[in-house]
């Protein structure tokens, strides 16, 4: 007697359990992964735009910071004085900034003495700290 195809037992592959579970979503750890990793990069972003953020902030103050020592600069060699050797004030429009200058030395080129003045543009920040914005050494002659 010859066995044919037919008189065989039919046997049915069942697919992986991977492959049933894939069929249907992810798994609790393929979530997690994920959320971890968008994140962390979330907070990368964030961290990194923050950053920017604060140095285009004092980017802009030391422009302006510059602009107003030049105004100062100005105005103060137009008076009969010139530029005080040591002396402060304040900025209008800015409450936390101010001015000063103090002497830096002499210099004496072809035998003419000439004062070094610095002036400083200054932010006062928190619990009395003083942040240097813009500094200027100008020489001024015949003191």
């Amino acid at each position: 007697m010859q066995s044919s195809d037919s008189d065989r037992p039919s046997v049915r592959v069942l697919p992986s359990v991977t492959a049933y579970r894939r069929r249907h979503g992810l798994t609790l750890v393929e979530v997690v992964v994920g959320l971890t990793l968008m994140a962390t990069l979330l907070v990368s972003a964030l961290v990194a735009y923050s950053g920017h953020r604060r140095q285009l902030r004092r980017s802009e103050q030391k422009r302006v910071a510059v602009s107003v020592a030049d105004r100062l600069l100005v105005e103060m060699s137009g008076t009969l004085d010139g530029i005080p050797l040591s002396s402060q004030g304040y900025i209008a429009g800015h409450p936390t900034w101010f001015w000063r200058t103090s002497p830096i030395g002499i210099v004496a080129p072809m035998q003419t003495p000439m004062t070094v003045v610095r002036l400083q543009i200054v932010e006062l920040a928190g619990a009395g700290a003083a942040t240097v914005l813009a500094s200027v050494d100008v020489v001024e002659g015949g003191r």
